[in-house]
């Protein structure tokens, strides 16, 4: 929902109660304790907020009008206030008309010398900024007749974690990044730095993020752009300005529109902390982003393997539970120090499957369909893809043979194959090491068709990964979405 079209509704307004009960709702919402009146016995004033005094009555009015001529009305009601008796320390004025600065100042002179009155205004723009914040959406179609807001752009720390714990990314614990932590905050709240978070897919990048937020080792509240949606001007007032707060970019690679979310950062009051999470060889693409805007400049902070014992942890408690020794060191092997993997291998372990079994049936199939499921990737031509890359070993965006066959068998140009397979990589379902994509783990080469597939040494042809992909779809690997 814009800012105009959200005073366009104001403007239209012309049920007074309904509006009394609008600005009433909103002062209360921002700490103001009012009691509404209202009435042809209001004596101007529409609500009031404090203890009665019989000399004077409560020591804070409210006055709520729709009228056009705003400061002739707060001049009316100022009058009427004061020639019944009342003598409030301070006023507040709620006006849904749009009121420029220089004509505040001179009513509230007015006010002060002629009532002694505090004066304050709270005009259109102050309802617009009040309506937008998160928890007051809900009155835009109660009382502007406004259609649902769109899903919102930037979200807080308890939306992001909803749509985590959906996609199945928040259930292992969280262990073996506690000094990592403490150097992250170091670069933002010491250093003042922009933090960009490096690593390959799997890793837990977004997690670690996720848990610098939620430790009370951040001095800021937090908002997330998880990649997806794309950026308009109009979605920078959902940061809410005016207080210090740190926004994370995730996958910011990835995002088209990079320059024109952080140039719309820039104008925010004050700026933002800034954290971005990119794969390895994609820093520069945010460091280019950066240069010459006034927002903090970026260091590359990489995150490490996760150690022998932080995983074992993992393993060890919910929900994996597994407690044979021997299988948490054989999944943490496979893992080879990758969070994503040890928790795919940990969660078919904790079922009773040992990960060299898992070739020899479709369960790792289920598992990923799973996970693809949740990151929203779930289709045929991904599964298709990742049929080609298990079938080959290994895919060679360098290597013309691999490259044409691939787009055979899928029926895509390259520029396609490299964007898809840079989204798996960044999902943590593939690795890449100098435009060269592997499936992770490497149980995956061992499908149930294992003896049959090529060896990477030779060369790839259509018509055999056609063969390989039809053979990977009968064993269930890829099948009709």
């Amino acid at each position: 929902m814009s800012y105009e079209a959200t005073r366009r509704g104001l403007d239209a307004l012309t049920d007074n109660v309904g509006f009394e009960r609008l600005a009433t709702i909103l002062l209360t919402r921002t700490g103001i304790d009012v009691r509404p009146l209202g009435g042809s016995g209001d004596r101007g004033r529409d609500a009031v907020a404090g203890l009665y005094h019989a000399e004077g009555g409560e020591p804070l009015a409210v006055t709520i009008s729709l009228e056009q001529d705003w400061r002739t009305k707060i001049r009316a009601d100022l009058k009427r206030i004061h020639d019944a008796g009342y003598r409030p320390q301070s006023v507040i004025s709620v006006t849904n008309r749009p009121a420029a600065a220089k004509a505040q100042a001179v009513l509230q002179q007015q006010a002060k010398k002629d009532y002694g009155v505090n004066l304050t205004i709270h005009e259109q723009r102050w309802l617009v900024a009040q309506l937008h914040r998160r928890d007051n959406l809900d009155l835009l179609g109660e009382f502007l007749q406004l259609s649902p807001p769109r899903p919102r752009f930037f979200l807080d720390l308890s939306e992001f974690e909803t749509l985590l714990e959906e996609r199945k990314l928040l259930a292992a614990p969280f262990a073996g990044r506690g000094e990592e932590l403490d150097d992250v905050k170091h670069l933002l709240a010491d250093e003042g730095r922009a933090v960009i978070i490096e690593a390959p897919g799997g890793f837990g990048k977004t997690r670690f993020a996720v848990e610098l937020a939620r430790s009370g080792q951040s001095a800021t509240p937090w908002f997330f752009v998880p990649y997806g949606l794309p950026f308009q001007a109009d979605y920078l007032g959902e940061t809410e300005a005016g207080y210090d707060v740190t926004v994370l970019v995730d996958d910011a690679h990835r995002r088209t529109d990079l320059d024109q979310l952080l140039h719309g950062l820039e104008r925010r009051d004050p700026k933002p902390q800034l954290v971005c999470t990119v794969r390895p060889g994609h820093a520069t693409v945010v460091e280019m982003a950066l240069r010459g805007l006034g927002l903090p400049q970026p260091t590359v902070f990489r995150l490490g393997w996760l150690g022998r014992s932080a995983l074992d942890t993992i393993l060890s408690g919910p929900p994996f539970r597994i407690k044979r020794e021997g299988m948490r060191s054989w999944v943490i092997a496979l893992s080879e120090g990758n969070v994503g993997v040890a928790l795919i291998a940990g969660e078919l372990a904790a079922a009773g499957h040992y990960p060299s079994d898992l070739s020899q049936s479709e369960l790792f199939a289920q598992h990923m369909s799973a996970r693809l499921h949740g990151i929203g990737a779930d289709s045929r031509e991904t599964r298709e893809l990742l049929a080609v890359v298990a079938s080959v070993g290994s895919l060679d965006l360098g290597d013309a043979d691999d490259v044409a066959a691939a787009r055979q068998v899928l029926g895509i140009d390259r520029p396609q194959l490299r964007r898809q397979l840079e989204e798996l990589a960044d999902l943590g379902v593939v690795e890449e090491a100098v435009g060269v994509y592997t499936i992770k783990p490497d149980i995956v080469s061992r499908a149930p068709v294992a003896g049959e597939l090529l060896s990477r040494g030779r060369q790839a042809t259509p018509a055999a990964l056609s063969g390989h992909v039809c053979r990977l779809r009968a064993a269930s690997f890829v099948c009709a979405a």
